[in-house]
C-alpha cells in the first residue's frame, strides 16, 4: 500500500513540500487543501507591485494550475477542514503559516497577508484618505513607501526605539526612515 500525504496549506510551504515529494520519487497520493482560492503564490511582492497595480496576481503563481495536475498533486482550494471533515490520509503535513494579530478596536483594519487583503485595500485607497500603519517592520515600510504619493497623509507607528526592529542594523534603519520621512511618511516611535 502507498501512503497517502495530506498537506492542509496551499501556500509556498506546502506547494514546496508536494514538489519535493515528487523529485524524490514519491508516487503515491498528494492532496493539499488551502483556504485561499487561489493556487499557491508568493506573498513579497504583495506589498509591492501588486499593491500598487504593477504586477497581475497572477505573476505571483509559483506555478500554474496545470502543473498540480501534471505532477498528480490534488489540489483543492478554497476549502476549510476540520477534525469531521478531515480526508483520510496516512501522512499529515501541516503548512499553514501565521495569521496577523488583530488589535481590539481595529475591527475595520485592514491586514496585509493574502491577495484577497490586497483587492480590499486597494478599493479603500485614494488620495483624501489618510493612512495609519500600525507597524514598522519590512512589510510596513514596503505598504508606506507603495502608498505616500497615494494618499492624503501616512502615519507609521511602533513600539520600538527604530524601524525595522531587530532585523536591520540601525545605520539601515535610520537610513530607510530618513528615506520614507523624506516623501512625508510620519513617524512614531517610542522613545
Amino acid at each position: 500500500m502507498t501512503d497517502r500525504v495530506l498537506i492542509i496549506g496551499a501556500g509556498q510551504a506546502g506547494m514546496q513540500c508536494a514538489v519535493s515529494l515528487r523529485q524524490g520519487g514519491f508516487e503515491g497520493p498528494i492532496d493539499i487543501y488551502g483556504e485561499e482560492p487561489y493556487v499557491p503564490y508568493e506573498r513579497p511582492p504583495l506589498s509591492k507591485a501588486v499593491l500598487l497595480g504593477a504586477q497581475d496576481r497572477e505573476r505571483t503563481f509559483l506555478r500554474p494550475k496545470e502543473f498540480y495536475a501534471e505532477q498528480n498533486i490534488g489540489l483543492h482550494l478554497g476549502t476549510a477542514l476540520t477534525n469531521d471533515t478531515l480526508p483520510a490520509h496516512d501522512i499529515l503535513v501541516l503548512a499553514t503559516g501565521t495569521s496577523a494579530r488583530r488589535l481590539p478596536g481595529f475591527d475595520k483594519a485592514h491586514v496585509l497577508r493574502s491577495l484577497s487583503d490586497i483587492a480590499r485595500l486597494q478599493t479603500d485607497i485614494s488620495a483624501d484618505k489618510r493612512v495609519l500603519i500600525l507597524g514598522a517592520g519590512f512589510i510596513g515600510l514596503e505598504v508606506a513607501a507603495a502608498l505616500h504619493n497615494k494618499v492624503k497623509s501616512l502615519d507609521i507607528y511602533d513600539l520600538g526605539s527604530q524601524v525595522m526592529g531587530r532585523a536591520a542594523a540601525p545605520a539601515v534603519a535610520s537610513s530607510a526612515q530618513a528615506a520614507l520621512a523624506a516623501k512625508g511618511v510620519i513617524f512614531h516611535m517610542e522613545s
